[in-house]
C-alpha cells in the first residue's frame, strides 16, 4: 500500500523528498523535521528489511498527513482487537 502512495506523491502529484543531503561528496542523506519541512514533500521510514512503518506528507504550510501502518503496531485481527481491548463496537462474524 505504501509503494502506491510514495508512486502518487512523486509521479502524480510532483511532492519532493524532505531530505536533507550533508555534502555532495557524500552519500549521507536524513530526513528533515516535521516542522521544517517545505510543503509538498513527503518522507517515509522503512525498515532494513524492507517493512514499510509510516510516511509523512507535508500538504502546504499548516497541514501534515501521516499514514502508518497499525499491524506494526497492534498485530491482531480487528475481531481480537476488539475482544482485547473491550470496545463497544467489534466486528460481527458472518457465515
Amino acid at each position: 500500500m505504501f509503494k502506491l502512495w510514495i508512486d502518487y506523491l512523486l509521479i502524480q502529484k510532483k511532492f519532493k523528498q524532505a531530505s536533507i543531503q550533508k555534502s555532495e561528496a557524500e552519500l549521507d542523506v536524513s530526513w528533515m523535521k516535521d516542522k521544517d519541512m517545505p510543503a509538498q514533500t513527503f518522507k517515509y521510514s522503512i525498515s532494513d528489511m524492507g517493512q514499510w512503518y509510516c510516511i509523512t506528507v507535508k500538504t502546504d504550510s499548516s497541514h501534515t498527513l501521516e499514514l502508518k501502518d497499525s499491524l506494526k503496531l497492534l498485530p491482531f485481527s480487528v475481531e481480537r482487537i476488539g475482544k482485547s481491548f473491550g470496545t463497544k463496537h467489534k466486528k460481527l462474524s458472518m457465515n
